[in-house]
């Protein structure tokens, strides 16, 4: 359900024509000595997807929080329609950007504009963001380092069926292959 609304978020920043890779369902992981790098699995293989000057332009969307019940509405004794909050932040990087960064970031910021997504905040500072999003090292960011974050609320609607007519699918925990 919310894969889905990433996907749309990603094909819109491609869209723009400035954005080559999109990675989504990105998470912050903890390495051994504690440090927290944004990454994405493949398989049981992480992979890191924070600030490098090697790539052009690329975004990463990751959860941010706990998923919130923000609305309900009863349709009959035995069904309910829930309307659920997702936080989500989209981090954009390119270093040595010859563009105007903040006209960069408006365009970025298009993508508020879809359905269901609401903005949040947005995040400029590029020393702030290493520090939040990676960690890692010691980055030397300057003038032409474009690092931006939005956070955004994705705002969705999900319908439980009908207790007597849907067969309710049980999954065992933990699961197991």
């Amino acid at each position: 359900m919310i894969i889905e609304k990433e996907i749309e978020i990603a094909r819109a920043l491609l869209a723009t024509g400035l954005v080559e890779k999109v990675y989504h369902s990105v998470e912050l992981v903890e390495d051994k000595a504690g440090a927290k790098f944004p990454a994405y699995k493949k398989g049981s293989e992480q992979y890191y997807v924070g600030p490098d000057d090697s790539k052009k332009m690329f975004a990463y969307i990751r959860h941010t929080g706990t998923v919130v019940k923000l609305d309900e509405k009863s349709e009959g004794s035995c069904r309910k329609t829930y309307q659920l909050g997702h936080p989500l932040r989209v981090v954009l990087f390119q270093d040595h950007v010859k563009e105007d960064i903040e006209a960069l970031a408006r365009r970025m910021l298009a993508i508020v504009f879809l359905k269901d997504v609401h903005l949040v905040s947005v995040t400029t500072n590029a020393f702030q963001l290493g520090k939040q999003e990676s960690p890692l090292g010691d980055f030397s960011f300057d003038a032409t380092t474009f690092y931006l974050a939005i956070d955004i609320q994705v705002r969705l609607w999900i319908s439980l069926g009908e207790c007597e007519e849907d067969t309710c699918i049980v999954h065992p925990n933990p699961i197991c292959l």
